[in-house]
């Protein structure tokens, strides 16, 4: 007999228009290497000043061989997201 299910729900009615951008990468070659290393720490700097509407940042790893890593960012809605990359980028 099966056992008994524990369902959970989130309450997101404080942020029902919730963005969230997820980006890995996995290396396989020497080059990816540097592709990593050059776009990492950009991706940084561009939320380091923590623009409004970012809510929270992660940078993880899911394994270091091969290398896989990547970033997960949340945003409080799209306008948020978007008037910030136009700040960054002009």
């Amino acid at each position: 007999m099966p056992g008994r299910v524990d369902r959970r729900t989130v309450d997101r009615s404080g942020y029902p228009d919730r963005v969230v951008i997820c980006l890995d990468m996995r290396v396989n070659r020497l080059a990816g290497l540097k592709t990593l290393m050059g776009f990492g720490p950009r991706i940084a700097r561009s939320v380091d000043s923590h623009p409004d509407g970012l809510l929270r940042r992660e940078n993880f790893a899911f394994s270091l061989f091969p290398m896989h890593a990547g970033m997960r960012q949340y945003w409080r809605d799209m306008d948020s997201l978007l008037v910030s990359e136009q700040d960054l980028y002009g």
